[in-house]
């Protein structure tokens, strides 16, 4: 007699396999990067295939949680955590250096897809993500969507940076409420004025906690 694998798996035993936080696969799942349903009974089921995916990608907690930490004063006990989404590895490395450059608080994440950037933030929600919107295997539209679309991610402050015009957007149906937008080529004295901005909050915030 043949023994079949099994097709699904509880979030609990994703996480064990994924090596992440149960509230890491919860993430995942709320976005999208890993696919999964409900049961009659009210219990996620995660398929084995997306789990195994992932880990075909090399998609553990180390590497996730990989970025360009700058010191923060004592003044800031957390940094501001930005996230970089941009398919290109060239401008990707100018984003890397200029943000270093502005010797700012800041935890810097870099992710080449909406893809890989939903499974960074089930590790890690950021404070602020710069992204562009054409890009491989899931786009920016799709990554903005899924981030809205979930409770835990959807007041993250957003500014996308494109070459699309307004009317390429309108096409894909347009970017949600609250969402920034710039145009390529990057503006990085307005992304740093939009830094300062997220730091002031992110301060007034730690100081009334």
């Amino acid at each position: 007699m043949m023994l079949t694998l099994p097709t699904t798996c509880s979030t609990r035993e994703a996480a064990k396999r994924l090596n992440v936080a149960l509230s890491t696969v919860q993430v995942w799942v709320e976005t999208g990067a890993l696919e999964a349903w409900k049961t009659p009974g009210g219990h996620r089921r995660v398929t084995v295939e997306s789990v195994d995916r992932l880990l075909s990608k090399g998609m553990t907690a180390n590497q996730q949680r990989s970025s360009v930490p700058v010191t923060a004063p004592s003044s800031t006990p957390h940094p501001l955590r930005v996230l970089v989404v941009e398919d290109e590895d060239a401008v990707r490395s100018i984003y890397e250096a200029v943000i270093e450059s502005w010797e700012l608080p800041i935890s810097l994440g870099l992710s080449n897809n909406g893809y890989d950037a939903l499974l960074r933030v089930g590790n890690e929600i950021p404070d602020l993500i710069i992204t562009d919107l054409n890009m491989p295997e899931m786009d920016g539209f799709k990554m903005i969507q899924a981030l809205r679309n979930f409770k835990a991610t959807a007041a993250i402050q957003i500014v996308v940076v494109t070459g699309l015009s307004d009317a390429d957007i309108a096409d894909e149906g347009g970017l949600p409420d609250g969402v920034q937008l710039l145009q390529k080529p990057i503006d990085f004295n307005l992304l740093k004025t939009v830094a300062l901005d997220a730091l002031s909050r992110l301060e007034s915030t730690q100081k009334s906690t």
